[in-house]
């Protein structure tokens, strides 16, 4: 089909001509590979964040009722190493336990010790 219009019609040339160009189509193809890997990347980084913030604000409620490590590792039965690192961080915050601060200052200590 082909366009009176100058600028739909030079668009359509340049399709025509990319789709011939083997070298660009294997480029894009991996481009789309690598871009399909970032998105599952995202997505399992967003649920371990999500993860992380769920278990810091039950730590911070029972951090707030006086609650131990132990204990708290105990009841949600998690790891008391964890649990540890969170009550250690959550207690720059205390009395008020900014989850949000919390998690973003575990989030940062873990990508220290990745690197």
């Amino acid at each position: 089909m082909k366009s009176n219009d100058k600028f739909v019609s030079l668009l359509e040339e340049k399709i025509a001509a990319i789709k011939k160009d083997r070298e660009w189509s294997g480029k894009y193809m991996l481009f789309e590979i690598m871009m399909a890997e970032e998105r599952k990347a995202g997505r399992e980084e967003g649920l371990e964040t999500g993860r992380l913030h769920q278990l810091v604000e039950q730590c911070c409620r029972k951090l707030a009722k006086g609650q131990s490590a132990e204990t708290i590792a105990d009841a949600l039965e998690s790891d008391p190493e964890e649990i540890a690192r969170i009550v250690e961080a959550a207690g720059h915050y205390a009395p008020d336990y900014d989850a949000e601060k919390i998690c973003e200052e575990l989030l940062e200590m873990k990508q220290k010790s990745e690197t």
